[in-house]
């Protein structure tokens, strides 16, 4: 790939920050952010340079210089486990890219600045407007000129502030290209653009890298045996568009986490579940693709009022996939404000959520540390089972034999 640079995004930090430094080294390209300090020291991590400059020889001779200033979300102290990122602090992304700019423009007298960050955001594919913390970002800054985006796995193509501004979905379906033209003569920076090339649409002309191609078979032979293990069926397709609510993939699984927690209740963020699960076998590598992290399960109890803040909290959020929750029925309002949006909250059998009474729930370890801002304060009887939640839906389902759910829209309805 010839990579030169990688921004330093949430999941970097699945595995922790010391694995960084070997994937830089065996790589042979830096990580790039500018606004991740140590909270002891106030100091930059040792693990990612702030910026770097890559310099173009144009057919003229002449040497552009190119500056890259790697910017981090500050979503990422709450989107991966808590542990990781306990000794470090996400800082502002617009100070850091304006002390960098400065510093870029002044000193090593950069042609062109391009900002690699790890911001997410949205585009509406009606009116092209763009919103989340990378149009906020983009709205806030002055002399960068191209602003690469991603986290939110979207497609962004669009000028903000004078700004051209791309994001190219996720993992590699397609790639965001941005173009600097200079004038050949003098070096000067003449035209920025950009487009988004959808890969995904043409896997058939694209060519095998046999390096890469020897690489995966030879993981394929060490782990086929257990990834192609069929373990159960399927009955029914189970989407899962957890930006739109409570979804046939999160409702089987909180569902299930609360019979396997033995709980009233269950409780998880939308992205801990990253894909659907179509019709038919489900295999070991199925359970890996839908549940890629090695969250544990989390039994514990809440009042009735925590609770309901709980679900609250997940209910079309600005910043995260929409919670998942089982064991409760919801009806909402979406043209209140977020944070205040149930009208009603019962059990299943229809008895109302009392705000005083204690009740069972089942979570996963990463939500109840603090994952996507949740907040399990004043929990009582909190017991981690070390158990990954992949591992124990793994199981059921082998022991089930067969999956057929049934979606309930009346768990959760809107207006």
């Amino acid at each position: 790939m010839d990579l030169q640079a990688s921004a330093v995004g949430n999941h970097e930090y699945d595995w922790g920050s010391d694995l960084m430094t070997e994937w830089s080294a065996e790589g042979g390209y830096p990580f790039l952010a500018s606004n991740i300090v140590y909270k002891d020291t106030g100091e930059p991590v040792d693990y990612a340079d702030p910026y770097m400059v890559k310099k173009i020889k144009l057919s003229s001779g002449k040497v552009v210089r190119i500056g890259i200033i790697g910017i981090a979300t500050p979503e990422t102290a709450y989107k991966t486990a808590a542990a990781n990122v306990a000794d470090v602090e996400f800082t502002d992304p617009v100070k850091a890219t304006k002390k960098w700019v400065k510093y870029l423009r002044r000193v090593k007298r950069v042609d062109a600045i391009v900002a690699l960050t790890h911001l997410g955001g949205f585009q509406d594919p009606e009116t092209g407007e763009v919103t989340g913390e990378i149009a906020e970002y983009a709205q806030k800054i002055n002399n960068v000129d191209l602003i690469f985006s991603g986290h939110t796995h979207q497609t962004i193509d669009a000028k903000i502030h004078g700004i051209q501004v791309l994001q190219a979905y996720y993992n590699g379906r397609s790639l965001q290209v941005g173009q600097l033209t200079f004038n050949n003569k003098n070096g000067k920076l003449h035209k920025v653009d950009g487009y988004i090339d959808n890969i995904y649409q043409r896997v058939a002309d694209l060519p095998i890298n046999k390096e890469v191609d020897a690489v995966v078979k030879e993981y394929q032979q060490a782990v086929g045996g257990i990834l192609n293990q069929v373990i159960g069926t399927n009955a029914r397709d189970l989407a899962h568009n957890a930006y739109l609510g409570l979804t046939p993939m999160g409702q089987w699984t909180v569902k299930s986490l609360a019979y396997l927690g033995e709980t009233d209740i269950a409780i998880v963020n939308g992205g801990g579940i990253r894909e659907p699960m179509p019709a038919g076998d489900i295999t070991m590598g199925t359970m890996y693709s839908i549940f890629p992290f090695d969250n544990t399960l989390v039994t514990l109890e809440v009042t009735g009022a925590k609770l309901r803040q709980l679900i609250e909290h997940g209910i079309q959020p600005p910043t995260f996939r929409d919670g998942q929750f089982y064991g409760v029925k919801v009806k909402a309002d979406l043209t209140k404000p977020y944070g205040s949006r149930i009208t009603e909250i019962t059990l299943q059998n229809g008895d109302p959520v009392m705000d005083d009474q204690y009740y069972s729930v089942s979570t996963l370890d990463f939500v109840y540390t603090g994952g996507d801002q949740y907040d399990f304060s004043g929990a009582m009887n909190v017991v981690d089972t070390y158990i990954p939640v992949r591992a124990l839906l793994a199981d059921y389902i082998e022991a089930i034999g067969t999956l057929d759910h049934e979606f309930d829209p009346t768990a959760y309805l809107v207006k």
